[in-house]
């Protein structure tokens, strides 16, 4: 079994030798140092990591000082408030300037920070929209003497080389009071694998016919999915419900969908795609933290395929920063989307399992809850996978068999997206829980699910089945209660039942909760073009729990078959269940019940 261990030995001797061995500008040398404080801890490095060497004192460093928000009690109150059908505060969204004002750090506290970090040597960048984060850039040398840590190269068993710092970040006590996390001081983390891919099989079905409403698909797609047993976009439009909202022209018209990749992408893909379903999306690519790599990336172009196909009236925003650098890249991407506030919905494909980002990145999963607060204040709905192995969420990142879930999926500001296998769609969708198992080979997957080790279960997740005899309050830690339980929702995502997308010149398919996930953006927005402007909804799931827990209208299918045991190693778990479960959630969507709930809460809060 492959796990992380406390700490490598190696990497104790890398602290002493890496702050020795850094050659410091004698600029960076002060005559009387400041009171400091250590903020967090240094990251874990990978037990079969070795040390390569130490970085070299004039390499540029990127990273962000993130400040914790003024009132955080008053935030979190406030950000469920707005998202809680029957609270005073449901949907009196605010703007980036209100949040500023309200849970961003005051002038004062940021000048002082500034002033203190300069007499440190650095040079802080202006503060964030929000009044959250200053960024800096150093060079290694500069950032070692000021911070207090050394910094040293590992070589990874994937053979990638990775730098970290080498003991907690200390701060002038000042600032450290101020601070939650130092994001940015290591690239250990990077994001796991491509959606599944589907193998050439034999077409075992017959294709329902979809309803004609909304984009169609060109001969050589349809083609393609009859070959593969794969689906078109209008055939999952048709299932989902979601051609129907077509018809009433709901189709992501006037609202903005924003992506999180790590892959670049090809515009002569995309441009296929949308001469093939004849749709004329724009899309605008957002650069973040210099942009992703080579490529062309699968992940990036399936996204932005389905946002394109299920919502052809929405603009779409992509933003891309690299991969290697996660945490970072992370964290300034949501950063950028939510300080921006030009989209109503959020959709991320990617995510690591939550004992893997605490320990590889300190800091990073209570910097990103601090965000998907402002998120749901600001009125974002932001949607993330669950993962691609089931209950068994490090299984990707480590090859640990244990049970876990990923961030940021299991953050309780987020709706967490699982994965069904749809085999017809007509009169109604037959789904079970997506798992195809371990030894699957190029189609192993199932959809992510089960229990946090970091959060408690939130208020709003209540109803039938989210108490069962595998609900725990221990991963969590949680006092006399449950930990926060995914996914909330499913839509397909076998890659035997895929997505035909175009990908680097040629027709493919391709499956996955990275496939699941935008389609409920998409969805969300098409639902959100027939509200006022700017359309918002915000967070989701207490919406969706309510209206769950009702059952005075069926606004999701519920799914009853199937487990996310991926490893069969964990009994079975999670099992798909009536009502809640942790295999595929609350279930799949009809859109046209979901429109009307979504629409018919307070109609009249939708503008700020």
């Amino acid at each position: 079994m492959k796990h992380l261990a406390a700490r490598c030995g190696v990497c104790l001797a890398a602290a002493s030798l890496a702050m020795s061995s850094l050659a410091v500008p004698a600029s960076a040398t002060l005559a009387s140092k400041p009171s400091v404080t250590p903020v967090g801890s240094a990251p874990v490095i990978p037990k079969n990591a070795s040390m390569a060497g130490m970085v070299p004192a004039s390499r540029i460093l990127d990273f962000d000082i993130v400040l914790s928000p003024r009132d955080p009690a008053g935030l979190n109150s406030l950000a469920l408030g707005i998202s809680t059908p029957g609270s005073a505060d449901y949907r009196r969204f605010l703007t980036v300037s209100q949040f500023a004002a309200r849970f961003g750090q005051t002038s004062s506290a940021i000048q002082a920070a500034d002033v203190a970090l300069r007499g440190i040597g650095l040079t802080p960048g202006p503060v964030a929209a929000n009044g959250l984060v200053i960024p800096v850039s150093a060079t290694i040398g500069l950032t070692a003497a000021a911070l207090g840590t050394g910094f040293a190269d590992y070589q990874l068993s994937s053979g990638r080389v990775a730098f970290a710092n080498t003991s907690p970040p200390s701060l002038p006590t000042a600032v450290a009071s101020l601070t939650s996390a130092v994001i940015g001081l290591n690239d250990l983390a990077s994001p796991p694998g491509s959606p599944v891919p589907a193998d050439r099989r034999p077409d075992t079905r017959t294709p329902d016919a979809a309803e004609r409403a909304g984009p169609r698909a060109c001969p050589v797609v349809v083609k393609e999915a009859a070959k593969r047993d794969a689906w078109t976009y209008p055939q999952l439009a048709s299932a989902y419900r979601i051609t129907a909202l077509y018809r009433n022209h709901y189709d992501g018209s006037g609202r903005r969908i924003a992506l999180v990749e790590f892959e670049p992408w090809l515009r002569s893909d995309i441009a296929t795609f949308q001469r093939c379903y004849g749709t004329h999306v724009h899309v605008r690519p957002v650069q973040v933290d210099g942009g992703a790599g080579a490529g062309p990336g699968k992940e990036s172009t399936l996204d932005i395929e389905t946002a394109i196909a299920l919502a052809p009236g929405a603009r779409l925003s992509v933003y891309n920063a690299p991969g290697a650098d996660y945490a970072r890249s992370t964290f300034d991407m949501y950063t950028r989307i939510i300080n921006a506030d030009n989209a109503q919905v959020v959709s991320s494909s990617y995510g690591l399992c939550e004992a893997f980002v605490n320990e590889l990145a300190p800091g990073l999963i209570a910097a990103e809850n601090t965000l998907f607060e402002q998120a749901a204040a600001e009125g974002i709905s932001v949607f993330a996978a669950a993962g691609d192995t089931g209950s068994e969420g490090c299984y990707r990142s480590t090859g640990s068999t244990r049970l876990a879930v990923n961030d940021p999926a299991a953050q309780p500001f987020v709706t967490a997206v699982g994965g069904t296998s749809l085999t017809a769609i007509a009169p109604r969708p037959a789904e079970r829980a997506w798992n195809n198992g371990v030894s699957f080979g190029v189609d192993g997957g199932a959809g992510g699910g089960g229990i946090s080790s970091i959060w408690p279960m939130p208020r709003w997740q209540s109803g039938p089945g989210v108490i069962r005899r595998h609900s725990s309050g221990r991963p969590c830690r949680a006092a006399g209660g449950y930990c926060r339980e995914v996914p909330d929702v499913s839509a397909s995502a076998d890659p035997l039942h895929g997505y035909v997308i175009r990908w680097d010149g040629q027709w493919g398919v391709l499956g996955g909760t990275s496939a699941a996930t935008p389609l409920w953006a998409a969805m969300t927005a098409d639902i959100l073009s027939a509200a006022p402007p700017p359309g918002r909804a915000g967070l989701l799931n207490p919406l969706l729990y309510a209206t769950a827990a009702s059952w005075h209208r069926a606004s999701l299918n519920d799914i009853t078959a199937g487990d996310n045991d991926y490893t069969r190693t964990n009994g079975g778990r999670y099992p798909a269940r009536p009502g809640y479960d942790m295999a595929t959630g609350l279930g799949t969507p009809i859109a046209t019940q979901l429109a009307a709930e979504i629409l018919a809460a307070r109609r009249s809060r939708f503008t700020r």
